[in-house]
Formats: structure tokens, sequence, C-alpha cells
């Protein structure tokens, strides 16, 4: 990691990330290829029942993800509530952001929970 600034900055935003969720509540959040702290403290404190993230959250993965991997993607759901309001949404595609009808579709239909 040490090799890569980049990555390890936005590792490190993700961690803080949760963190300020978990102080000051959002109305929803959108994870587009999320992955979880590497501070080990940090996933530590998320990884209690009790601090599970309640927002509202959107996951948006890739299958096809070669920057971060599908599983590492799922591993964000262990600190969010299993709840009505947490979507997962699985694409064909890689890292970006797709644009297809089903991905459109399942974005607004959890916009429209809110």
């Amino acid at each position: 990691m040490s090799e890569h600034p980049f990555a390890q900055k936005m590792a490190q935003i993700t961690g803080t990330t949760i963190w300020f969720t978990k102080q000051t509540p959002f109305k929803f959040a959108f994870l587009c290829g999320g992955f979880p702290p590497n501070d080990i403290e940090l996933k530590y404190f998320l990884s209690e029942k009790s601090h599970s993230i309640t927002t509202p959250s959107c996951h948006i993965i890739g299958d096809a993800d070669t920057i971060i991997p599908k599983e590492r993607s799922l591993q964000m759901l262990d600190f969010f509530e299993d709840l009505p309001t947490r979507v997962i949404v699985t694409h064909t595609g890689g890292h970006g952001l797709p644009h297809d009808g089903e991905t459109t579709s399942a974005v607004k239909k959890f916009l429209t929970t809110l």
C-alpha cells in the first residue's frame, strides 16, 4: 500500500467517512466500489454490532472490478444494519459507475424510498 500513496489516502478517506457517518448521521450513503478500512482499531470499532451504521445505503458493486474486487466491496455490508434501506446493486462492469437502465432504475428506486 505504501507504494501507492493515492490508494493509501483513499483508504484513509474511506475509514474517515465511515467514522463520520457514525458521528453525524447522513440522510443516505452511496458506496460505489467501497471497501472496509484498513485501520485495525476502526475496523474493530465498526465490527461491533452496537456500532452498526443505520444510515440508508446503496452499495454499487462491479462484478468485474479489478481495483476493488467484488468480495472486498461486499465486506462493507458488515458495517451496515441489514435493513430494507440497505440496497445492493451489482453490475457486470468494473470500477466505474454504470449508466445502464437496470442500475439507474435501482438507484432511482432507492432514492424514492428515502
